[in-house]
């Protein structure tokens, strides 16, 4: 996914990733620069990106830690199994229970994310999002 579309798509499931990503202490930016880089680490050319690929294009990234680390795998690979997460499981399964928290919420996968006012992310990761790049 280009940055361009992550713009177009932000006020929808990216969106909510971003969120779930920055709970875990992951910038924007390194959110949007695995979007940028990770099909560039599909080794196999099948445009299917395999755990071990994610995992080389996060592992190419500096500066993250662990934890953060986890957040992004488990975002990037979807919310089946927290136990193949490479990086530490159980922050994996609470990235998949936030995601879960939010679907329940009504916030994942609609066509437009509330930006209430009790929602401070919301406003300072959009601006961050979009006025950056």
């Amino acid at each position: 996914m280009t940055l361009k579309q992550i713009k177009q798509d932000i006020h929808d499931k990216q969106f909510v990733k971003v969120k779930i990503a920055y709970s875990f202490s992951v910038e924007p930016e390194a959110y949007v620069r695995l979007q940028e880089i990770k099909y560039g680490f599909d080794a196999d050319g099948n445009e299917y990106l395999s755990n071990n690929e994610i995992k080389a294009a996060i592992n190419s990234m500096s500066g993250l830690t662990t934890k953060q680390r986890a957040a992004l795998w488990q975002l990037a690979t979807g919310p089946t199994s927290a136990r193949r997460n490479p990086y530490d499981g159980k922050v994996g399964q609470q990235v998949i229970d936030t995601r879960e928290a939010e679907k329940e919420r009504g916030d994942f996968g609609t066509s437009t994310t509330t930006l209430s006012g009790d929602d401070s992310f919301s406003q300072e990761v959009l601006n961050q999002i979009l006025g950056n790049w």
